[in-house]
């Protein structure tokens, strides 16, 4: 059967599964796949439209559409962006190198979800926006950079006012003598000194010496304005960038110290020093240095490709993409025309509610006089908007700013089917989401954004991370096309995919257990004849991989042979024959992101009879006996072919029924399983996996997520790519970790140890554990209010940072500290885990011996020495299915955890960044 079986055919039943943790199920539940029932295509080919004449069905209760028996989903949407083209092979055994990947948003087709059931995953009333971000605070004026800004401009202004006094000497009136100047009436300006800002706390620094003020002036204090010169004085001068890109200086000055990019990142920092440090007049033209930078991270990215040290072309990419995803934010901001136009765009657009009241009417006449009409006014949530546009005040702007953006992500919901989109599509709801805009939005600086990226790129703060998400949203939002921009290149650089598996069809052939020879008797009527026997069926499955660029293709094949032995009872003659069927039995099953579809299985068989005997109450009769088996003979020959066809046909038969009925437990399984081990526990953790692209090649599948919902932040940075010989790998960015920890909902929370204790355990192991018994009970932990719990992936090392405001036990009462433990990788051949590395750790001020000692009595129980999370278990060393691999690499760092498996080859360890304890 040609490969073009595979392609002619594609289902679209909806399902919607995360692929995140297919790789880890494959390991755990050899030929678990899910299928989609035949009886479910059976309704789907004779199912009938519920939409309504005058308007379709609302979502939650959907329509669903008529579907012929085998119906085509088109191709998923091709990518806008190609994947970067190397010259050779991407990676070679045990290589490791950062692979930058676009982010690659896919549009839905209406032949996608055409029959897709709506909300089937989610509750029909509930926001996809899990919870709702304050606005983002601005953030402190006074550190060290700034200070130095203030003095200089202080500086400036007293030189200029010298300079001015110097260049313009007092007039004297005609026929008069020039008045000597005197001491009191002297207004003499002396050079300044130099002022020196050593920290944050250096603000009286910012007050000229006596020796600076204008002798004969009035007195300068602090809070006093000072005096107006005579004449205007030019714009102050300052740089083009108030935030210091520290993280990516420390890069690039990194890559300065000798690697192969070094004249790169001279000329890299130069530009960046011209743009944070040199003061320029406001009017400076800076676009060109933006072009220059722009041109520079293009130029590092193609010269790092060519790096044959697999550290150094990691340590290119990452700073060239560092600089990258910082040039879209930088070109608003030197645009002083934008930034002056944004900054009196300020207004109360979130009380101006005239059209939106009217738009709210059009829809509720659209809605009007049915029960689907008010089943959608519920949907768009038209009462929730109308009693927040009623009121006024800021104290409701998160109420209509959550509100807004729930109703607008529903009218745009990539479930709904096609005819309740062309019921959206109406201009009555068109006009509400236009008026709702200005709710979804709000202020959204990009001087405020571009002091929280920085902070983010230094220090991964998850506040910093909503505030970026929260302020993305809004210029999402926004009425300004440049602010919109923006919000698209925040969504491709800081949300990223933040999880990638991908396991090759060896794998996949590997995890198929061997099939034993079938015995059975054969019981049949064939040509008339009854037909009885045995038969032995030898049959041989694999996995075959179908290229798609776009979504996973897998056959599964099945090839054998049926030898029977049979005896045919026809008088006054028995026939001996022996049969011998090859068949083939293929099922397709497709995965593309709304979820997993197969095929019934089909079947094609080919073989030969042959005569062995002929067994006649005659044969000892001369001449009649011969005569009889005769006749036999010619008849057995007179009806060979219609026979032939019948046994072929049963055995077709047969082969298509035994692969459907073999391969049902194992996908009901396989449902089952990953529902309770992957689906449910991110609904726990309140965070949903977003496929951003699938593929299959002739040797492997591969497919990045996104966990994380849309008030989240993925991955900013490139991952570690895999060795090319892996036959399973995954990746996961500490995004990833730390979305899934905000499902603990810990942050603000004060509890007792105890309750601490047994929320976490219903929380990760969905019923409460008893506590340890020496665990300190009654001591009460409060948790900060931003990042109470966070996760740092780097050097190797995995590290959970618990962020405490107080911690009372008994008589002690120790406060703002942070708890900090260490987890590095254990590999031993197959096996793979966690184990906390070393003494816990605490930052705080002024921490003594006595309070180290309470934390470590309370958190030394929590999270007890040696304590182990296993990764890949320990009986894979056992199983033969996985004999002659290891794990070929590990890696953790730049926020990345890099596993893959492959073949043992002598000498070969696991690669790694730095030290892992391999045995």
């Amino acid at each position: 059967m040609s490969d073009m079986h595979w392609k002619r055919r594609r289902p679209r039943w909806p399902y919607w599964v995360a692929l995140g943790g297919l790789f880890l199920l494959t390991l755990a539940a050899p030929w678990s796949w899910h299928r989609t029932r035949t009886a479910r295509l059976r309704a789907a080919a004779d199912g009938k439209s519920h939409a309504p004449t005058e308007a379709p069905a609302a979502p939650q209760k959907p329509a669903k559409p008529p579907a012929p028996l085998y119906p085509t989903v088109p191709p998923l949407a091709a990518p806008t962006a190609p994947e970067p083209e190397l010259s050779g092979p991407m990676v070679f055994a045990d290589d490791y190198v950062a692979v930058d990947e676009p982010l690659v948003e896919q549009k839905e087709t209406q032949q996608e979800v055409a029959a897709v059931e709506p909300f089937s995953l989610r509750a029909k009333n509930r926001s996809v926006l899990i919870k709702n971000a304050a606005p983002p605070a601005a953030p402190t004026i006074f550190n060290k950079q700034s200070l130095v800004k203030v003095r200089d401009a202080i500086l400036a202004m007293v030189e200029q006012a010298r300079q001015a006094q110097t260049a313009q000497p007092p007039a004297t009136p005609a026929g008069e003598r020039p008045i000597e100047p005197s001491v009191e009436n002297s207004l003499t300006f002396t050079s300044p000194m130099r002022v020196v800002v050593e920290s944050e706390h250096d603000r009286l620094a910012m007050i000229p010496p006596k020796e600076m003020r204008i002798a004969g002036g009035p007195e300068v204090f602090a809070d006093a304005n000072p005096p107006r010169p005579t004449e205007p004085l030019a714009p102050l001068a300052k740089p083009a960038l108030q935030h210091r890109p520290t993280a990516l200086i420390a890069q690039l000055e990194a890559l300065a110290a000798g690697s192969p990019a070094s004249p790169w990142a001279q000329h890299v920092l130069a530009r960046i020093e011209q743009l944070t440090d040199v003061p320029a007049p406001a009017d400076h033209n800076w676009q060109p240095t933006i072009v220059e930078l722009r041109q520079l991270a293009q130029h590092g990215f193609n010269q790092a490709l060519q790096v044959t040290s697999p550290a150094d072309k990691s340590s290119w990419v990452r700073a060239s993409r560092s600089l990258e995803r910082r040039l879209p934010v930088w070109t608003l901001l030197v645009d002083r025309q934008f930034m002056s136009q944004q900054a009196a765009s300020l207004s109360d657009a979130l009380n101006q509610n005239g059209g939106l009241l009217q738009a709210l009417g059009e829809v509720a006449a659209l809605t009007a006089g049915s029960e689907e009409g008010a089943t959608w006014r519920e949907y768009l949530r038209i009462d929730d908007v109308a009693g927040l546009a009623s009121v006024g005040g800021d104290d409701y702007d998160e109420s209509r700013r959550a509100v807004a953006r729930d109703v607008l992500v529903r009218i745009d919901d990539p479930w709904l089917t096609a005819a309740q989109r062309q019921f959206l599509a109406q201009p009555q709801i068109s006009n509400l989401a236009v008026e709702l805009r200005p709710w979804a939005s709000g202020e959204a600086s990009v001087d405020t954004l571009a002091a929280f990226m920085e902070r983010y790129e230094a220090t991964g703060a998850l506040h910093d991370a909503d505030a970026i998400a929260e302020l993305r949203l809004r210029m999402k939002w926004s009425a300004d096309p440049r602010l919109q921009a923006l919000a698209d290149e925040l969504n491709r650089n800081y949300r990223n995919a933040n999880m990638r598996v991908a396991f090759s069809g060896e794998l996949m052939n590997r995890m198929i257990p061997p099939q034993e020879v079938r015995k059975a008797p054969v019981r049949s009527r064939i040509v008339g004849a009854d037909v009885r026997g045995r038969s032995e069926t030898d049959t041989q499955v694999h996995v075959r991989l179908i290229p798609d660029p776009t979504v996973w293709r897998i056959g599964l094949e099945a090839a054998g042979n049926v030898n029977s032995h049979t005896v045919s009872e026809t008088w006054p003659a028995k026939l001996r024959n022996r049969s011998t069927m090859e068949y083939e039995a293929r099922k397709l099953i497709m995965i593309n992101r709304f979820g997993l579809h197969a095929w019934p299985a089909e079947a094609q068989a080919d073989g030969r009879t042959s005569l062995v005997g002929i067994d006649s109450g005659f044969s000892s009769v001369p001449i009649l006996g011969t005569i009889v088996e005769n006749v036999a003979r010619e008849q057995h020959q007179q009806s060979r072919g219609q026979a032939v066809a019948q046994v072929k046909h049963r055995v077709t038969k047969e082969a298509r029924e035994r692969m459907d009925a073999e391969t049902e437990p194992k996908l009901a399984s396989f449902e089952a399983r990953f529902r309770e081990h992957i689906l449910e526990p991110m609904t726990r953790f309140a965070i949903v996996a977003e496929p951003v692209d699938m593929s299959t090649t002739e040797d492997r599948v591969q497919a990045r997520l996104r966990l994380a919902t849309e008030q989240h932040l993925g991955a900013h940075t490139p991952r570690p790519s895999a060795p090319s010989d892996s036959l399973a790998s995954f990746q996961l960015h500490e995004s990833a970790f730390n979305n899934a920890l905000r499902g603990l909902d810990l942050d603000g929370k004060r509890m007792t140890v105890a309750e601490l204790h047994q929320a976490l355990s219903e929380k990760i192991r969905r019923h409460a554990e008893a506590p340890p018994a020496d665990l300190p009970k009654a001591a009460k932990v409060e948790f900060a209010k931003n990042d109470a719990v966070r996760i740092i992936c780097h050097g190797d090392r995995i590290e959970l940072i618990l962020n405490i405001v107080e911690l009372r036990h008994g008589r002690d009462n120790i406060r703002g500290v942070g708890v900090h433990a260490f987890f590095r990788p254990e590999v031993d051949g197959l096996e793979l885990k966690l184990v906390r590395d070393g003494s816990l750790q605490f930052s705080g001020a002024h921490l003594r011996t006595g309070p180290r000692m309470v934390l470590h009595s309370v958190f030394g129980k929590m999270l007890p020495k040696d304590q182990v999370l296993p990764v890949l278990a320990a009986k894979l060393n056992e199983d033969p299915r996985f004999a002659g691999l290891m794990v070929t690499q590990l890696v953790i760092d730049d926020g990345w955890v890099a596993v893959s498996i492959g073949p043992a080859l002598p000498n070969r360890t696991a690669w790694r960044t730095r030290t892992v304890d391999v045995r």
